[in-house]
């Protein structure tokens, strides 16, 4: 969300005179707790509220509105040796909770994977673990990174790995990682993410990208959620390699 939210602070801006808007990165959690602490006006977020935080806004007396700008894909990504020709949802949850240890239980390298995921104030890691694993707990041995950049550095780094990130932060051909396509049920064969398979949902691995503010807000904030969610906000959104959400 973080690129997407400086695309859309500037244009804004650049529309609306006298009006500033300060962009932090940190995490979907983070964010949202920001909102709750009145720390923030509009939490960026990359999964829907949980309950949890809906619990601790009704204990505030805070009521929480969550705004769907758009659509992305949870895209699973390898080093570059590994040649994985596609990776099923069920071999995904046993790779990143620890059962599956080697490539060649997979068919490749009899080599340790070397498994790398966001950190836990990432609403990347905390869909993925639910939509992916099932609720279960990461394996122990995963390496956790702060940011789409740095998995994406250390997965193209390191022999043997596999990862996970947004579809934006894979539109680069110079990043030196392989792209796996996934597969499900109802698309054995496996699904390549794209702006296309995100707005079929043939893509497993795909969610809604949120704005998050409270219900009282002042004005100027609730009219940058609509300028998000119009016209304007998104063509930003397909501007930026995401999915609009309208």
């Amino acid at each position: 969300m973080q690129p997407l939210a400086f695309a859309l602070a500037d244009e804004y801006m650049a529309a609306s005179t006298g009006v500033q808007v300060a962009v932090t990165g940190g995490g979907s959690g983070a964010g949202i707790q920001a909102v709750l602490d009145g720390t923030a006006d509009v939490a960026c977020t990359s999964r829907p509220l949980n309950d949890g935080e809906h619990a601790v806004a009704s204990a505030r007396g805070v009521e929480l509105t969550q705004v769907t700008v758009a659509y992305d894909a949870i895209v699973v990504v390898v080093s570059p040796e590994i040649d994985a020709e596609m990776l099923s949802m069920e071999q995904l949850k046993q790779i990143f909770t620890g059962v599956t240890e080697s490539w060649n239980v997979l068919g490749g390298a009899n080599e340790e994977i070397h498994v790398v995921i966001r950190d836990s104030s990432s609403g990347t890691f905390a869909f993925f673990q639910e939509h992916v694993l099932g609720g279960e707990r990461y394996a122990r041995r995963a390496l956790r990174t702060t940011s789409n950049e740095s998995l994406i550095h250390v997965v193209s780094s390191s022999e043997h790995a596999v990862g996970y990130v947004g579809l934006l932060y894979v539109g680069d051909p110079g990043r030196a990682v392989r792209v796996v396509p996934v597969a499900d049920d109802e698309h054995p064969d496996g699904v390549e993410p794209s702006v296309e398979s995100v707005r079929s949902h043939d893509y497993p691995i795909w969610r809604g990208l949120y704005l998050v503010h409270r219900a009282d807000a002042p004005a100027t904030v609730q009219d940058f959620v609509t300028f998000a969610a119009g016209e304007q906000g998104q063509r930003i959104v397909a501007q930026e390699g995401l999915v609009p959400a309208s």
